[in-house]
C-alpha cells in the first residue's frame, strides 16, 4: 500500500470515527447540546454566553452581578482567567446560534488535536498515514472524550499543549529561536486555556528536554529551551501573578490540606476543613475513581474507565518497535504522566510519596482536585507509540490493521458510554422566553440543583439570586450564603423548594427581599421533591405573600411581589 492510499485510509477511519462520535448529535445538531446534563455542561454554555455579552458589550470579564444578585460573582477567581475557549468558540456559536456553534466548536476541538499530534507524530520522523493514526489514538481516548462528555472543552483542547510540546522538542533540530518564540506562544495560549494543561506539560516533558540538553551538550539549545519557558511565563503574567500571590497569601479557597499529608497516608480534606473529592487514575485497573471521605474512611469510587485496553499492546509495541532513544523518553514521559494522572494515591491505597512533595513545594497542584486530567499527556505518549508501530507495519496489514484498531478503539469507547456522545436538548421553558427583554432580578424556586438555569439566563438576561454550586462556600459569596441562611423568607422558599415543611412568613424578611431589587419569584415544579403535596404547600405559601401566580403553565409559575402581571403567549 502507498503512503497516500494508507493516509487516505486513515482519513476514511477517522470519519467514521466521528460519525460514531456525534451520531446522536447529528441528528439534531440546532436542538441538542454535546455532552451530558450536568452542572459543568451547562455552566459551560452559561460561561460561553457570558464571555460573548461582555465582547459585545467591550466589558471586562472580572466580576458579574447576574448570577448571586445583588453581590455578584467574581468570575475570575471562579474561572481562574481561563477564557480562551469560549473566545474561540465565539465565531462558530456567532455564525450557527449557541446550540450548533457549540456543537461545532467541539467538532473543531476534536479535529485540532488530531492535527496537532498529527504534526508532532510527523516531526519525529513517522509516515503521515502512521503520524495520523498516531494522532486519532492521542485524541480519541476516554480522557478527551469524557471531559466533552461532561461538558468541559476547556480541559479537552489540546492543541496549544500539543503544538507547545512539538516546538519545545524542536529547539534542539531546528536553528535559531523560531521554535522558542513559538513555543512561548502556545505554551502561553495552553495556560490560558487550562493553568494545569500548561503545568502539566512542563512537568512531563522535563525528562526529555534534559535528555536533549545532555545529548546536544549545546549552550544555544539550552538557551532555546529557557526562552520557551520564561517567554510563556512573561506572557501570562499579567494573570497568573494574582493567582500565585493569592495562593501564597491563603487568599484561594478549596486548597488541599497538604501540611496534613505524609509519605504514607493522604486525605481529600482543604484547609477549610471540606471533604471534596479528588478525581484520579487508579492503577492497575485504569479506572477513573474519586476519593472521598466516607465516614471517617477514604474510598474511592470508579465512574468510567480512564485507560482504554486497545491502549496497552499500542504502547507495548510502540516501545518495542521505536528507536531507541525515542523509546526512552517515551516510558519515561509516561513515567512521570502516570505520576501526575494517579495523584495522590499511585494504586489500590498505595499513597505515592512523590505526589504528595511535589504538592507540598507546588502550591498550584494543591488546588488540583482532577489530576487524572494529566492522563492526555499519557495518551500522547500512546499515540506516538502507535505512530511508531505502525510506522514498521509491512504494507499488506496495513488497511485491515487500521480498521481493526479504530474498530476495536470504538467498541471499547462505546462500552465506556463514551461513543456516542450524550445529546442533552437545549429547550427553554416558555415564561423565561417571556420575561427577556425585562427588567428586574429573579428569585427561583428550588434555591439550588436546578443546573440548566445557568442555560437559561441565557435567554433572560436578567439577574438571579443563585448561581453555579450554590450551596458550596467556595463558589458562593459570603454575603450570599449568609443572607441565604439568615433571612426567613429565603430559607421558607429553600426549605419548601426541598419538599419540606416551612416556618411562616415574616413580613420584615419579604421586605428585605424587596429591598434588594427582587420582584419576582420564579418556581420550577418539576425538580421539588414530594409531589403533588410539596406543590400544594408552596402554593399556598406563596399565596399568603404574593397572592396568585401571574403565570402559570403547570410546571412554572411567576409570583409578584410588587402584585404586576405578567402577559404571556
Amino acid at each position: 500500500m502507498t503512503d497516500r492510499r494508507e493516509l487516505v485510509a486513515v482519513v476514511l477511519a477517522a470519519v467514521a470515527l466521528c460519525a460514531l462520535v456525534f451520531g446522536r448529535v447529528l441528528l439534531d445538531p440546532f436542538g441538542v447540546f454535546t455532552g451530558e446534563d450536568g452542572v459543568d455542561a451547562w455552566g459551560t454554555q452559561w460561561f460561553y454566553w457570558l464571555v460573548g455579552r461582555r465582547v459585545l458589550a467591550g466589558e471586562p470579564f472580572a466580576h458579574t452581578d447576574l448570577l448571586f444578585h445583588p453581590w455578584g460573582k467574581a468570575v475570575y477567581e471562579h474561572t481562574g482567567g481561563n477564557v480562551l475557549d469560549a473566545l474561540v468558540a465565539l465565531p462558530t456559536r456567532y455564525a450557527l446560534g449557541p446550540v450548533a456553534g457549540y456543537n461545532a466548536f467541539v467538532a473543531l476541538v476534536l479535529a485540532s488535536n488530531v492535527g496537532a499530534a498529527w504534526l508532532l507524530c510527523r516531526d519525529l520522523g513517522f509516515r503521515s498515514g502512521a503520524a495520523l493514526l498516531g494522532g486519532l489514538v492521542a485524541s480519541f481516548n476516554p480522557t478527551v472524550l469524557g471531559e466533552l462528555e461532561g461538558g468541559r472543552p476547556t480541559q479537552a483542547l489540546l492543541a496549544f499543549a500539543l503544538l507547545a510540546i512539538r516546538e519545545l522538542i524542536r529547539t534542539r533540530t531546528v536553528k535559531g529561536f523560531g521554535p522558542s518564540l513559538r513555543g512561548a506562544f502556545l505554551l502561553a495560549l495552553a495556560g490560558l486555556t487550562y493553568w494545569f494543561s500548561a503545568i502539566f506539560v512542563v512537568l512531563v516533558l522535563t525528562p526529555w528536554i534534559l535528555a536533549d540538553l545532555v545529548e546536544s551538550r549545546s549552550g544555544r539549545h539550552a538557551a532555546r529551551v529557557v526562552g520557551v519557558l520564561v517567554g510563556a511565563l512573561v506572557l501570562v503574567l499579567p494573570l497568573a501573578w494574582p493567582m500565585l500571590t493569592g495562593l501564597g497569601e491563603g487568599a484561594v479557597g478549596g486548597l488541599l490540606d497538604v501540611e496534613l499529608w505524609t509519605a504514607t497516608t493522604w486525605s481529600p480534606l482543604t484547609v477549610e476543613g471540606w471533604a471534596i473529592g479528588v478525581e484520579a487514575v487508579q492503577l492497575p485497573t485504569g479506572q477513573l475513581v474519586v476519593h472521598r471521605l466516607v465516614d471517617g474512611e477514604l474510598v474511592a469510587t470508579p465512574i468510567r474507565r480512564a485507560i482504554a485496553w486497545m491502549e496497552l499492546p499500542l504502547l507495548g509495541a510502540g516501545l518495542l518497535l521505536a528507536p531507541p532513544r525515542l523509546r526512552l523518553r517515551l516510558a519515561v514521559t509516561l513515567g512521570v504522566a502516570v505520576v501526575l494522572m494517579t495523584g495522590p494515591e499511585l494504586a489500590f491505597g498505595v499513597t505515592d510519596p512523590i505526589y504528595v512533595g511535589m504538592s507540598k513545594v507546588l502550591s498550584p497542584l494543591q488546588r488540583l482536585w482532577w489530576p487524572a486530567r494529566a492522563a492526555f499527556l499519557g495518551h500522547l505518549v500512546v499515540g506516538i507509540a502507535a505512530a511508531a508501530a505502525w510506522h514498521r507495519v509491512p504494507a499488506a496489514f496495513r488497511l485491515p490493521g487500521v480498521v481493526a484498531v479504530i474498530a476495536l478503539i470504538s467498541a471499547e469507547l462505546a462500552v465506556a458510554r463514551l461513543v456516542p456522545l450524550s445529546a442533552t436538548p437545549a429547550e427553554v421553558p416558555s415564561l423565561y422566553r417571556c420575561l427577556a427583554g425585562r427588567e428586574g432580578p429573579l428569585l427561583e424556586v428550588p434555591l439550588v440543583g436546578v443546573p440548566e438555569r445557568l442555560h437559561w439566563q441565557a435567554v433572560h438576561e436578567r439577574p438571579v439570586f443563585g448561581g453555579m454550586i450554590d450551596d458550596n462556600p467556595v463558589f458562593a459569596p459570603a454575603e450570599h450564603t449568609a443572607f441565604r441562611l439568615e433571612n426567613g423568607f429565603v430559607r421558607a422558599l429553600d426549605d419548601l423548594g426541598s419538599g419540606r415543611p416551612a416556618r411562616p412568613v415574616d413580613a420584615a424578611d419579604v421586605d428585605a427581599v424587596r429591598a434588594l431589587g427582587f420582584e419576582w419569584i420564579i418556581v420550577d415544579l418539576e425538580p421539588i421533591e414530594g409531589g403533588d403535596r410539596a406543590h400544594r404547600a408552596l402554593r399556598q405559601y406563596l399565596a399568603g405573600v404574593a397572592g396568585e401566580p401571574a403565570y402559570d403553565d403547570g410546571r412554572m409559575l411567576a409570583y409578584s411581589l410588587e402584585g404586576s402581571g405578567l402577559s404571556c403567549p
